[in-house]
């Protein structure tokens, strides 16, 4: 057998392999586009900013955060040093009460729930509210029933007060706050 003659069977046994090889890596199924969509975010930011309005086009969240990641099949977005404010409007009206919020870090569920964790820090931006700051290292926000929850140790205080305790369960709706386990300092002026 000459030289090209058996780079010619060479040749042919290696195109055959290749052949069978691709064949058998393209029947392999990579992971769905659903699973994708589970598994990946669908975008991540720094030096985020955003706005979140009810179906009458009013505020009722912004929020910043230095990291951002988006999970659009879940409704989620996990934040890194998340701050915003929650725009609250009693009765239904047009006069927004609105509250700035803190965190080291916290996830938010699109129109359902948030999370804030580690260094959360509350105090209202408008005049009136009997609390000027709530301090804790959780928090717990269910926006569909309007309620803050922690069962961490929480600081809140006012004017003339200062009150410890766990078990926080605040009604926004009712403006209604409880406290387990408190411990009460006043401070009068």
């Amino acid at each position: 057998m000459g030289v090209t003659l058996r780079s010619f069977i060479l040749s042919f046994i290696l195109i055959v392999a290749a052949a069978f090889v691709y064949q058998l890596s393209s029947r392999q199924s990579g992971p769905s586009d659903e699973e994708i969509l589970q598994t990946y975010p669908s975008f991540s930011a720094e030096n985020f900013a955003g706005d979140n309005f009810d179906k009458g086009g009013r505020l009722i969240h912004h929020f910043e955060a230095g990291h951002v990641t988006y999970y659009k099949s879940r409704a989620l977005i996990t934040m890194q040093e998340p701050t915003g404010i929650y725009y609250s409007y009693p009765g239904g009206g047009s006069r927004a009460e609105p509250w700035a919020l803190s965190a080291t870090s916290g996830s938010f569920v699109l129109d359902k729930e948030a999370e804030l964790i580690g260094e959360v820090e509350m105090h209202p931006l408008f005049e009136g509210s009997p609390v000027t700051s709530a301090v804790t290292s959780y928090l717990h926000f269910d926006l569909q029933q309007n309620l803050i929850t922690t069962p961490e140790i929480i600081r809140i205080s006012g004017p003339n007060f200062v009150n410890y305790g766990s078990g926080l369960e605040a009604d926004l709706n009712e403006k209604l706050i409880k406290v387990g386990n408190p411990h009460a300092r006043y401070e009068f002026n």
